[in-house]
């Protein structure tokens, strides 16, 4: 072989060589990439406690003997708002600013914890995505949406001064006669409760949910098939204490195919 054959032999492996390390060093760098993103905090939490006392004031001010229950955040909307724990005298309409309530209240953390608001204006079957006019719960049917959800998957309630952080699992319309309102549920219940909510959500999450998890249940009004009897409600796990909050993966259901011809042009309104 003379002389420039084997030089040109060299040349091709240390070509080949050189790209196979290139390609080895892009593969280890974009893997390190994706484990940071990964890593990344999804959802930052915003301490509440100080919200909930000025709250109890301006309740107080207005001669108001009702109790605060904690505070509510839903990430990518602008639920922000104090929840007011509606006993049998509570007035849902009553002025005391924008508020959220709950059916039941007790010092520790409920196995399920129900909280509801209003949706007077978001009700179409084409609803309104994060309008800054809305509120109460009018927001909330911004996650009807798949690319809304898959963005936004995190609820924090704060009681008693902690901050709980829940992953959502469940979007769903149900009718109001089959949607259980207590938290006080039975082992059984909570399973088949769980159960029913992730076969009956548009999307499937990547969240494992166990019957005996504690959860929490944002549940508002709509007239989305052109009826007042059903309601649109999304369904949060617990996160453990210093568990990251990631975003999960998120993929649409086969009901949810059945009503995105409806909703599709709502996304055009966002």
């Amino acid at each position: 072989m003379s002389k420039n054959n084997k030089r040109i032999k060299n040349t091709k492996k240390q070509l080949i060589m050189m790209t196979s390390i290139t390609t080895l060093a892009i593969i280890v760098i974009i893997t390190i990439i994706c484990i940071a993103i990964n890593s990344i905090e999804s959802y930052k939490i915003e301490p509440r406690a100080d919200r909930v006392e000025s709250y109890e004031k301006v309740v107080k001010e207005k001669n108001e003997s009702y109790s605060v229950d904690g505070w509510l955040r839903v990430q990518g909307t602008n639920i922000d708002y104090p929840v007011i724990f509606a006993d049998d005298s509570f007035d849902v309409n009553i002025d005391i600013g924008d508020y959220v309530w709950s059916i039941e209240s007790e010092d520790k953390l409920l196995n399920r914890t129900v909280i509801l608001g209003h949706n007077i204006r978001n009700v179409s079957q084409t609803p309104l995505i994060a309008n800054k006019d809305h509120t109460r719960f009018e927001q909330l049917l911004s996650f009807i949406y798949y690319d809304f959800a898959k963005d936004n998957q995190f609820i924090q309630y704060t009681k008693n001064g902690k901050n709980y952080i829940y992953q959502i699992f469940s979007v769903s319309l149900v009718d109001e006669y089959d949607l259980p309102l207590s938290g006080n549920m039975s082992a059984e219940d909570q399973k088949k409760y769980i159960e029913d909510s992730i076969k009956n959500s548009y999307f499937k999450y990547d969240v494992d949910v166990k019957s005996d998890d504690k959860i929490i249940s944002l549940i508002t009004c709509t007239r989305f098939y052109g009826e007042t009897k059903y309601r649109f409600k999304i369904d949060g796990k617990l996160l453990a204490d210093n568990e990251k909050t990631k975003l999960r993966k998120v993929s649409k259901n086969k009901n949810y195919e059945e009503i995105e011809d409806i909703i599709r042009g709502g996304e055009e309104n966002e």
